[in-house]
């Protein structure tokens, strides 16, 4: 389907390119955009936006990806909190970011392994369970909504990029989270030993991680 086309059969979810795009709610709540198809064909030039002249392959539910040039649908893109408050999203696609954190990671491996174990001495410096503290290798978090994976990624885009605003997201789902090694995170998973208590630990900040990290070249 064109984005004409998608225009046509869901105006109440078009942008409106002669006021304000910030003005204008983006749909970021999956529910709401499975009823929608995941890839528009883009009939106009990439324009990245700005300046009075908007990006016109998009609607309030797709975005164009600044790298593969596909406009897909919002889910499709890693989007924090702290840009939905802001109506955006982010510039490339999941598929695409994932590319280029691989590309950066293949340049900078030594730090971004470094800062990877900084931040799980940090983040899990021993299991709550039984108080395993020999190697982070052996560490996992435990997620209340299993979001395990998520941390995962989160943590590598901050190894990658130091990036402040995915800092944050990552500090605001590892504070939900109790470090388990993996022996006793499998068992609690099998209901083999009573789930633990969260530990009492040292508020996480924002600047007091950055300052490990910037430290590692």
């Amino acid at each position: 389907m064109k984005v004409s086309e998608f225009e046509q059969h869901h105006p109440n979810y078009t942008f409106n390119f002669e006021a304000k795009l910030s003005t204008q709610p983006r749909i970021y709540a999956v529910h709401a955009l499975d009823q929608f198809p995941v890839e528009l064909e883009a009939e106009n030039p990439y324009h990245s936006g700005g300046r009075g002249r908007p990006n016109l392959n998009q609607t309030l539910a797709h975005s164009q990806c600044a790298t593969c040039h596909r406009v897909l649908r919002n889910d499709m893109f890693y989007t924090l909190p702290s840009m939905q408050k802001r109506n955006l999203v982010f510039s490339h696609c999941r598929e695409c970011n994932q590319h280029l954190n691989a590309m950066r990671y293949d340049s900078r491996a030594e730090a971004i392994k470094e800062r990877r174990r900084v931040m799980w001495h940090y983040f899990a410096p021993r299991c709550a369970a039984c108080g395993f503290d020999t190697h982070p290798s052996a560490m996992d978090i435990h997620h209340p909504n299993n979001k395990e994976g998520q941390i995962t990624e989160l943590i590598t885009a901050v190894a990658l990029t130091l990036d402040f605003s995915k800092v944050e997201a990552l500090l605001r789902e590892v504070a939900k989270c109790i470090p388990l090694c993996s022996n006793c995170h499998r068992m609690v998973h099998a209901s083999a030993i009573p789930f633990p208590s969260p530990p009492s630990r040292q508020t996480y900040r924002i600047a007091d991680l950055l300052n490990q990290l910037k430290k590692i070249k």
